[in-house]
């Protein structure tokens, strides 16, 4: 793959969309390709915020589907946290949306979801189980304090009226966002 995007005569062919609106970097995001989206990213220099058909970005898949690295990986790269799909929802709406109470229950056993670790501006990162150590947890409530503390917007509002925080149901988990979003913001 390194030497396909090293020697490629239109480096925009990496975001060439197929008829669905997928780019290699959303089928990455999809199918928890780490390495292909690293190489994407950061050899391939892929656009982070295509949508498809359905207006999702890679960020939007790897949210849907709990693949932390490639969060971590799309955030990082400085991906757009506040981009909506069609049903007007942002990656925080999909992550709050697919926390269960016992993955809540899991990350309050691992840590007191309370008690948010500052996080790095220099490496805009936050550790709730997104750390190296934590990746292959798959918690959509850690991954919800991830992007709230790089700065996803808890008001945007979706199609159906509902922020972030209307559709968590814990309102410890909901002061924890609302605690890093804070501290982010400072």
């Amino acid at each position: 793959m390194r030497v396909l995007l090293a020697k490629l005569p239109r480096p925009w062919i990496v975001d060439e969309k197929k008829d669905d609106g997928y780019t290699a970097l959303h089928l990455a995001a999809l199918n928890n390709h780490v390495e292909v989206a690293e190489l994407l990213v950061h050899q391939g220099s892929a656009s982070l915020d295509i949508q498809n058909v359905n207006q999702q970005t890679a960020l939007h898949l790897a949210v849907e589907r709990q693949h932390t690295q490639i969060v971590r990986l799309l955030v990082r790269a400085e991906a757009k946290l506040d981009v909506q799909d069609k049903d007007g929802d942002t990656p925080l709406h999909e992550a709050l949306r697919h926390h269960t109470l016992s993955q809540l229950r899991q990350l309050q056993d691992m840590q007191d979801v309370s008690k948010v670790e500052p996080w790095e501006p220099s490496k805009n990162t936050l550790i709730m189980g997104l750390g190296t150590q934590g990746a292959e947890k798959k918690s959509a409530a850690s991954i919800a304090c991830f992007l709230a503390a790089n700065g996803a917007d808890l008001t945007m509002r979706n199609k159906k009226g509902q922020s972030p925080l209307d559709l968590c149901p814990d309102p410890s988990l909901c002061k924890a966002l609302a605690k890093c979003h804070k501290e982010k913001i400072r």
